[in-house]
């Protein structure tokens, strides 16, 4: 907010605009976001590719379009998708190097059941959001002493709901898709007309909208 009033933006452009745009584009208040983070968001959405603003819906259920092909591609390059399994803990593993002179790594991951696996890795990649890497962290020793990831402590992650609601009948909207702000303070979230955005739900008898 300081950041636009010396700008000499307007409170009512950015109580109006700015404001709502920035929490539904970084899901955070404005006042909670850096100068860096919004001045970035506002110039990539803004200036330089409104297009991608645009929602791009897959034409399809996702995960018979996307993710069943793209597990299929791993399974034929010999690789294998495990869901349902959550990493506990990653430590060194003993028994020599791994890739060169790299050191291996043991991975530790509980199973339906109540179970567990632990395998055995030349790399880890944590392709996982902020609170799930920070609890990998504090579990693993190798890792929380290691500056690179004991700095994760200090990020902050922001709850985000997505819900997709069946009516009985038809609520007509003015927009397909729209944003949600000034109900509550800390939260914002975009809300979209299924039944004009996407083919599978265009004859249902009922709205499909969904919330984020």
């Amino acid at each position: 907010r300081e950041l636009f009033r010396r700008a000499g933006v307007s409170a009512l452009l950015y109580k109006e605009f700015l404001a709502p745009m920035l929490q539904v584009i970084l899901f955070a208040p404005g006042e909670q976001l850096s100068a860096a983070a919004a001045l970035d968001a506002l110039y990539f959405f803004a200036l330089q590719h409104q297009e991608s603003f645009d929602v791009k819906w897959c034409r399809g259920a996702v995960g018979e379009r996307l993710l069943r092909p793209l597990a299929a591609a791993v399974e034929e390059r010999g690789g294998a998708v495990m869901g349902s399994r959550f990493v506990r803990e990653v430590a060194s593993a003993p028994g020599g190097p791994g890739c060169g002179d790299r050191e291996r790594y043991r991975v530790t991951v509980s199973v339906p059941g109540g179970g567990e696996e632990v395998y055995t890795a030349d790399a880890v990649v944590l392709a996982v959001g902020v609170p799930a890497a920070q609890r990998i962290v504090a579990a693993s020793p190798l890792l929380a002493d290691q500056p690179q990831f004991a700095g994760f402590n200090s990020l902050s992650a922001i709850d985000v709901l997505a819900m997709r609601l069946w009516l009985d009948d038809k609520v007509e909207l003015a927009t397909p898709s729209n944003v949600l702000v000034g109900f509550d303070p800390g939260a914002g979230g975009t809300l979209f007309d299924l039944n004009a955005l996407q083919d599978e739900y265009a004859c249902e008898p009922g709205s499909v909208l969904e919330f984020d």
